[in-house]
Order: C-alpha cells, then structure tokens, then sequence
C-alpha cells in the first residue's frame, strides 16, 4: 500500500499524527512550559494581594483579580492535575459568577520582547463548559499597555480577532465545536508574508486557518482571560491551558490525539516500515 493511499484512507487527526514522526524545523524559543513539576507545583499561579510586584509569583505569572485585601492569591488561576492535554498537569483558569465576573492570567515575555514581524503563539486549551455558557476565552500578546493582537473564542463556536489598529474586529466559523476538547491554536507570523498573521485552530480531527492583518510593533507580555459579556446570562465556565510556546519560526505543534488516533497512526508507522521493506526487496 501507498503512502499516498493510506492518507487518502485516513483522517485528518491521522495525518497530523503522522506529521509528528517528521523531522522537526528549527525554532527559537523566548518562553515555554508544560505547566509540570519541579518547576511548577499544584495550586495557585499568581501571588498574593500584597506582593510585590504586585500579583506576581515567583516564576513570572501573574492572576486577576485576587482575593481583595488578602495575602491568598487568586483561587481561580490555578495549577492542576485534573485534566492535561500531555504530562499531568495544566493550568485552570475558571469563571464564577458567585465570586469573580473574569480571569486574566498573563506572563511578561523576556527582553527585548517578541517583534511581531517573526513571531508564534502556540498552546493547547480545553474549554469546559455548558452549551448555554456566556464565557469567552481569549488569547493574545501585549505592548505593556493595553492588548497589541489577540484572538477569542465565542460560547457560539466562533473566533474573533482583533489588534489595535483595527476600527472592529474580524469573526470567524471555523465549523466544529470548540468546546469539551482539547484544541491546538497558534497565532503566528503568516510564512508567505511576514508582514500578516496566521490564525490556526485544531480540534476533533479538523484545521481550521485564517491569514489576518498584523498591527506591527514587538509584545512584551502574553496572556490568557475569560470574561462575561456586557450582558451576560452569568453561567460559570471554565477552561484548561497547556503545552504553552512563544517564539519565532516554531515547529509545528504536536497535535492533540482523538481517542483513535495512535491507534491510527500505529497504523501509519507500520505501513511506512512494510513500504521500506518493499523498497529493499526490489
């Protein structure tokens, strides 16, 4: 059997999976993590309400908002091992009527920033939540002063996207749910033309792309949020980040398996080694 026929034979998740056997491109990276031990443990991210600089731990994460007037850090930003998308551990960002209307997680990225002339975003996120949850989560990069590009997931499986020079933003079906699974997102510099940006949303065994315009400038900060609308119907949400990659010019991203998909790609391999001994043969 064919490569070529064996694709033909497979699903998406089944090529992606097989993509990650390839070698792998040269990337520089400025900040990654896993979110897993030793450097981090179970619990919260941020700092407390009182250090100094404020909200910020020791690893360089920052959560709002905190517990007010309290030394405990905010209990909505937490590190856990209840779901992951590799390794054991994530971060858990939720949103809680009953005690805070948002989540704002972010990490300042080292100097001298991220020129988005050559830059990429890469994560994994699981958005838990209801059919009939209000919450969007979002991901983006600032300048230190306010938001420089970003991209939200809507409650109703649209994504928006937005920078600072854009008058409204921009939104997009990319035609599968986004919820209850992991995702694979990356935001990047576009490889035709570095002067725009690519959008890139993998889930249940679909990609879906989007080239968008860039607002220029470097970001010196990452971050993460989940917010109520202005009019919001107030049902919690929740939502799982991991496997987190700023850079340049980074290597594709390993995609998250469906449950069949290393069975799959299993299969995959196998052909490729029955298609080497064939070659030897002749």
């Amino acid at each position: 059997m064919s490569i070529p026929h064996l694709l033909r034979r497979t699903s998406a998740a089944t090529v992606l999976a097989l993509a990650t056997v390839l070698p792998a491109q040269a990337e520089t990276l400025v900040y990654a993590t896993g979110f897993e031990a030793p450097g981090f443990s179970t619990g919260p991210i941020g700092g407390g309400y009182y250090d100094l600089p404020q909200w910020t731990h020791a690893n360089g994460w920052s959560a709002w908002p905190n517990q007010p007037y309290s030394a405990a850090p905010s209990p909505w930003a937490v590190v856990s091992d209840l779901r992951a998308a590799s390794g054991t551990q994530s971060l858990r960002m939720s949103v809680d009527d009953s005690s805070n209307s948002q989540i704002i997680v972010g990490r300042t990225i080292p100097a001298p920033g991220l020129p988005l002339g050559n830059f990429g975003v890469a994560m994994n996120l699981y958005i838990e939540q209801t059919a009939d949850s209000d919450v969007t989560w979002s991901m983006g990069l600032s300048d230190g002063y306010a938001t420089l590009i970003g991209m939200s997931f809507l409650p109703d499986d649209r994504v928006q996207f937005g920078h600072r020079l854009m008058h409204t933003s921009s939104l997009y079906t990319p035609g599968f749910d986004l919820h209850n699974t992991w995702l694979t997102l990356r935001m990047e510099s576009n490889p035709a033309d570095n002067s725009s940006v690519l959008l890139t949303v993998a889930g249940r065994g679909q990609t879906w792309q989007q080239v968008v315009t860039s607002p220029g400038g470097a970001a010196t900060s990452f971050y993460t949020s989940g917010a109520y609308p202005s009019f919001p119907l107030y049902k919690d949400g929740v939502a799982y980040m991991d496997n987190l990659r700023i850079g340049s010019d980074l290597a594709p991203s390993v995609p998250v398996p469906e449950p069949q998909t290393w069975a799959l790609m299993l299969l995959g391999l196998g052909a490729l080694a029955r298609s080497a001994r064939q070659r030897a043969g002749r």
